[in-house]
């Protein structure tokens, strides 16, 4: 039996990501646009559009942001991950490294890391 990862607590409803939108502080580079709004406990919400790619790239770039968060868990808050267009086309076999950069370096500019 194989172990299972927990899975990075998440951002539900529309009134969740709203007020992270209207309340919070946002940083952006080529890839995201990271927003955060300060708060006892760590959550994520991710926005990947049809923009980034047909639905089999979309669900790619999911992983990879929830992967990197994970790994690299930042200060209590909650998060809104938007991906834009150019994340897409990253190569997959460097995907990762530079998904994992861009949302560090985003991270480090808000603040936000332990």
């Amino acid at each position: 039996m194989c172990c299972r990862l927990s899975p990075v607590p998440s951002l539900r409803t529309g009134r969740a990501f709203r007020r992270v939108y209207q309340g919070g502080r946002h940083v952006a580079s080529p890839f995201f646009v990271v927003y955060r709004l300060p708060s006892c406990e760590t959550r994520l919400g991710l926005s990947v559009s049809k923009k980034v790619g047909n639905a089999v790239v979309r669900n790619r770039v999911r992983r990879l942001i929830k992967e990197s968060f994970r790994l690299r868990p930042p200060a209590p808050g909650m998060y809104v991950v938007v991906a834009r267009a150019g994340v897409g086309l990253l190569p997959p076999r460097t995907a990762f490294a530079q998904v994992d950069a861009s949302l560090g370096a985003l991270f480090r500019r808000l603040g936000a890391v332990c």
